[in-house]
């Protein structure tokens, strides 16, 4: 009676086949993640210091200004989410949302002043709110339920490469600038183009 009935090992799909059934648009979207992630990791890693060093700001202005950026970014959140619902425009609203980070990141190396920077950040976190639940929204839309639990990282060990590449190409770079933080933000700006054209044409 045993041996007629599979083993647990033979019932149950491998790790490899359930990534292989995954929709196309998961491993685009999980792509323009982790150079989203990259671009903005080399612009918070030099932001920091330029803004102290640089254009002469105190500790006290740079916590406020990444404190309003982050809050603006999680309110945002919040109101993404509703219109994606009301409106069904997931992937308008992410396509936006990755633009906004986009045309945020010239800004860092050009700047002159706090001012710059504090307008910069405030349009590079709405983006980041605005695209946030869309995206996460359309990934449950395009997976079938029973891989929807893979599809939210759509590859094994991603979040780990997400996060070392974004911290190593950071403090890479900075050091390959010889501390010139324009350069640093200049370079930030190639995953961010990378990104926005694949979440416009590749996503469903």
């Amino acid at each position: 009676m045993n041996s007629s009935q599979p083993s647990n090992s033979e019932s149950l799909p491998s790790t490899k086949e359930i990534y292989r059934k995954l929709p196309r648009g998961i491993w685009v979207l999980g792509f323009v993640s982790l150079f989203m992630d990259i671009s903005s990791e080399l612009v918070h890693s030099l932001l920091p210091i330029f803004m102290t060093t640089v254009l002469g700001a105190s500790m006290v202005t740079v916590g406020i200004i990444e404190g309003v950026a982050e809050g603006v970014a999680a309110t945002t959140k919040v109101f993404s989410g509703a219109v994606s619902d009301y409106f069904r425009k997931r992937k308008l609203l992410a396509v936006i949302g990755y633009a906004l980070g986009a045309l945020s990141k010239p800004v860092f190396p050009l700047a002159t002043t706090i001012g710059w920077v504090f307008g910069a950040r405030f349009v590079d976190r709405i983006g980041k709110g605005i695209r946030g639940a869309p995206r996460d929204a359309l990934i449950a839309d395009i997976t079938p339920p029973s891989l929807r639990g893979a599809a939210f990282e759509p590859a094994p060990g991603a979040r780990f490469s997400r996060g070392f590449c974004r911290t190593t190409a950071g403090g890479c770079l900075y050091d390959l600038v010889r501390k010139r933080h324009q350069s640093g933000f200049v370079g930030s700006y190639g995953p961010c183009v990378h990104r926005g054209i694949s979440a416009d044409f590749c996503a469903p």
